[in-house]
């Protein structure tokens, strides 16, 4: 909330809270510090709702930074990961639950690579062709997901790679509302909620 800088030079660009509701105990203060921001926008409409109740502030919805830059200064980004095999698809999801399900894994035949930068599941680490490489830094998560044939994702910002990259993807959604708001938001922008 930036309680540190001077009052007359605070500005947000695409800020996001990450819940629906602040809880009551920390309502008072940001009701206090949100009216203190010269300009305040977020990157989800959960987010605009939020400082309207919080401070009465009309806050504008605007894009995530990372879509302020095209595919190409991106693809200059991306630094090549070492894999065994260039037709993997790509899982991203912060809950080994995502994964089992079991279509994914039977919709190639024979089946594809897969390769794991987030949650896993311990029987997969047996299969030869199911790849983890959690030490990516963020030019190697761009290489997988600018590589990767299919994206499987509970991530905001691999979506927004895979929109970027025109890269086919599927969403999951964690069960968190707050945490799902922003997501959600972009997927209906961009009309593709049944992703």
């Amino acid at each position: 909330l930036l309680d540190f800088v001077d009052d007359s030079v605070k500005a947000s660009y695409a800020s996001s809270f990450g819940v629906l509701e602040i809880p009551e105990n920390y309502r008072k203060r940001y009701s206090e510090r949100l009216s203190e921001f010269s300009f305040l926008s977020t990157r989800e409409d959960a987010g605009r709702k939020l400082i309207d109740v919080l401070a009465g502030l009309d806050a504008k919805v605007v894009v995530d930074p990372v879509l302020l830059h095209d595919k190409k200064f991106w693809y200059s980004k991306a630094l090549p990961q070492h894999v065994n095999n260039s037709d993997f698809d790509l899982f991203y999801v912060n809950n080994s639950r995502f994964l089992s399900i079991e279509m994914i894994y039977k919709s190639e035949s024979p089946r594809v690579h897969f390769v794991s930068i987030g949650s896993f599941r311990i029987r997969d680490v047996l299969d030869r062709k199911f790849m983890i490489r959690n030490g990516a830094d963020p030019m190697g998560f761009l290489w997988f997901i600018k590589t990767a044939r299919t994206v499987f994702t509970s991530s905001y910002h691999a979506v927004l790679f895979c929109l970027i990259f025109q890269k086919p993807f599927f969403a999951f959604m964690s069960g968190n509302e707050g945490r799902d708001g922003r997501l959600r938001h972009v997927l209906k922008i961009y009309e593709l909620e049944s992703r």
